[in-house]
């Protein structure tokens, strides 16, 4: 007889086999879990830094310097009109003034009505 035929107290045989590895599905998905957790962030990261810069274009767009060609030109629109007013007025008493009309095609226009 070998000692492994006998039960011990408390009926535990001792050519019992150990027993097998369970895995627990916890740390997969505990691992699928933070996988997601870290993309979601990256995407709130990205959101957050489009925010940004969409708001920087907005204030560029707003800012002064943006608008400052838009006035300057009609300033320069300004002074011409009031230089072919100018020289329409003087073509009939200057000859210089009547060669720069008919040399440039200086007329008259009805002005446009600016919508406001």
């Amino acid at each position: 007889m070998n000692a492994q035929d006998f039960d011990l107290p408390g009926g535990l045989a001792t050519d019992a086999k150990p027993a097998e590895k369970s895995y627990s599905p916890f740390w997969a998905l505990l691992v699928v879990s933070l996988t997601l957790i870290c993309i979601q962030v990256s995407y709130l990261a990205d959101d957050s830094k489009q925010k940004a810069q969409i708001q920087e274009i907005q204030k560029q767009l707003n800012a002064p310097t943006v608008n400052a060609p838009m006035t300057q030109a009609r300033a320069i629109g300004q002074v011409t009109q009031a230089i072919g007013y100018e020289l329409l007025a003087l073509s009939s008493d200057s000859s210089e003034a009547s060669n720069i009309v008919a040399e440039f095609n200086i007329k008259l226009n009805t002005p446009l009505q600016s919508a406001k």
